[in-house]
């Protein structure tokens, strides 16, 4: 398989040879599971085209239930932050 498709192989990875903190641990974590489940609720909305979209199917409650939880947990932005700022801190020591 491709990294650049699936690029939380390479985040695994990574983090296999630190040392992690916890903080850098649940913030990946994090990261790669809404990361994960918003591709795919969105992939198979797409995928079910126009009945995606319809309250009848659960392809629509899967899909609104992964961008609530992205709100609900903190934004991407936010995780990307505590990353950086753990491997920045990392590595300057």
């Amino acid at each position: 398989m491709n990294d650049s498709r699936h690029p939380h192989k390479r985040v695994i990875s990574h983090t296999l040879s630190l040392s992690l903190s916890l903080s850098l641990f649940l913030s990946l974590s994090l990261s790669i599971s809404l990361f994960l489940s918003l591709s795919l609720s969105h992939t198979h909305t797409h995928t079910h085209t126009h009945t995606g979209y319809v309250t009848d199917y659960p392809v629509e409650r899967y899909y609104r239930d992964a961008r609530i939880t992205e709100i609900y947990e903190g934004t991407s932005e936010i995780q990307r932050l505590v990353i950086a700022g753990n491997i920045l801190k990392e590595y300057a020591a």
